[in-house]
């Protein structure tokens, strides 16, 4: 344990507390008869939803316990090992301020502050755990400033568990991308795991269209496991804004909605970063350009696009580093002037389909792939493309072809499978932890494939070891 300096005033202490992440110690006074005893506690229990007005408020005995006190508590006593922040089970903890930072952080704080915006909840220092309970946390409609609800600096680590993160509004009236208009619920320079968490209705905004981010800004290793995206908005990736790392597993982003006609997105991975995506569904999401924007190395894997619309493209578009779809379905997105899955023209950009069913999308420009636009390179194998309009590819140069592939109509040279229909049914729940499309009996997609598929579908059901079917769905016996 990291030694927690202290001098005895009556029945008052004033503690240091230093942290590595800090240039030097500061002084809080505050009444612990005892800092190590205090230090050696492992959960702070929030104990009152009230917002609470001292910033040097901790979570000792006797007093209520407010969840800006027991964040501070955790900082405070950052070095003694990992902290846990217990909120009440279901409780609604509304901010109508942006947090004050307490004095033994105030310098720095200030200065973050100053570089990165306002947050609503103290700045997230050492190891700590939010454990949500169903709670909720939510700037309020009334508050009379924009603010984030949370920041991570570098060197920080955050669980945040089971709870929702409403309404945070990142702001500068700036000309140019600031951090300050960057992340409107959560802004990320360190590490931070998200397991079933909703991030509803935050935005980041700007006065001439540079906001980023209107949920996400990660500038450090974000993962994501169950939750939602929902509702959110800015004006570049009103998701997720992704600089370095970010995994998403088990999500669905849904209904959010960007507004810059370059580099609108739901998810934008910048150059340098990587974004990989598993068992995840994009759903009704509306943006200006494309709803995953790839200017880095971006994974897509047992995944779902429905009913998404982008001008240009209606799921993916690849500008540069390598794109690996696989195990994926793309239905019902539409494409205002390109295709659904896009890769441009730049000596950089590489995609990989393997495994993907692209079925029953649109694009509004008579000549364009509404399935396939592809000017980069490209290796399609064994995957399904079907009734979309007004076409199913746009290739320059030809893809490479490394498995048997279906199209239902003639613009996919090379394939070598070709008919009327795939032989689709519906999008729905046919096991899994997304929405597929499943070959109905006599689909032309059914043994359609070789030796060689991933030895599992989208679903996770088993593959045929000698002919595996086309596409992302492995037809079962028993499937309906």
């Amino acid at each position: 344990m990291r030694r927690l300096g202290f001098e005895r005033r009556g029945a008052r202490m004033a503690a240091t507390a230093c942290g590595a992440a800090l240039c030097a110690c500061a002084t809080v006074e505050t009444v612990v008869e005892d800092v190590a005893a205090f230090c050696a506690t492992e959960v702070f229990e929030v104990s009152t939803a009230e917002e609470g007005r001292d910033p040097d408020a901790l979570c000792v005995p006797g007093t209520p316990c407010t969840l800006r006190a027991a964040l501070n508590s955790a900082s405070f006593c950052r070095g003694a090992g990992p902290k846990t922040v217990r909120l009440q089970a279901g409780a609604t903890y509304t901010l109508t301020r942006a947090d004050t930072p307490p004095s033994f952080l105030r310098a720095w704080t200030t200065r973050e502050e100053r570089r990165v915006g306002p947050a609503g909840l103290p700045r997230v220092f050492g190891r700590v755990t939010i454990d949500g309970e169903g709670a909720t946390i939510a700037r309020s409609a009334e508050a009379s400033t924009r603010f984030r609800l949370l920041h991570v600096p570098e060197g920080g680590i955050l669980n945040l568990r089971n709870v929702t993160l409403t309404g945070g509004s990142a702001y500068a009236d700036v000309l140019l991308p600031d951090p300050r208009n960057q992340g409107g619920a959560l802004l990320n320079e360190g590490t931070v795991w998200l397991r079933s968490v909703t991030l509803d209705r935050n935005e980041a905004r700007s006065r001439v269209g540079q906001s980023q981010g209107g949920a996400v800004y990660n500038a450090g290793y974000l993962t994501m496991d169950g939750g939602a995206i929902t509702g959110n908005t800015a004006d570049e990736a009103a998701g997720i804004f992704n600089r370095v790392f970010v995994m998403l597993s088990g999500v669905t982003l849904s209904g959010n909605r960007s507004q810059a006609t370059d580099r609108g997105s739901v998810v934008l991975n910048d150059r340098g970063g990587r974004v990989e995506i598993a068992t995840t569904r994009f759903t009704g999401n509306e943006t200006d350009d494309s709803p995953v924007y790839a200017l880095g190395d971006l994974m897509v894997d047992q995944s779902t696009f429905d009913g998404n619309v982008g001008v240009n493209a209606g799921a993916v578009y690849v500008v540069s580093g390598q794109a690996e779809l696989f195990r994926s379905t793309f239905h019902g997105n539409t494409a205002r002037t390109g295709g659904v899955v896009v890769c441009a023209s730049t000596r950089s950009a590489r995609l990989l389909l393997r495994d993907v069913t692209v079925h029953g999308n649109r694009g509004e420009i008579e000549g364009i792939g509404s399935a396939l636009s592809v000017a980069c390179a490209a290796e399609v194998s064994n995957t399904a493309l079907s009734e979309n309009t007004p076409r199913n590819c746009g290739f320059s140069p030809l893809p490479a072809l490394s498995a048997p592939s279906f199209s239902s109509d003639d613009s996919c040279t090379g394939f070598a499978l070709t008919g009327a229909s795939a032989g689709l049914g519906p999008l729905g729940d046919h096991g899994g932890r997304t929405p597929t499309l499943l070959p109905l009996p006599g689909s032309p997609l059914v043994d359609g494939g070789r030796r060689g598929c991933i030895a599992e579908d989208q679903r996770g059901r088993p593959r045929r070891d000698d002919r595996c079917d086309v596409g992302a769905v492995e037809r079962q016996p028993g499937d309906g």
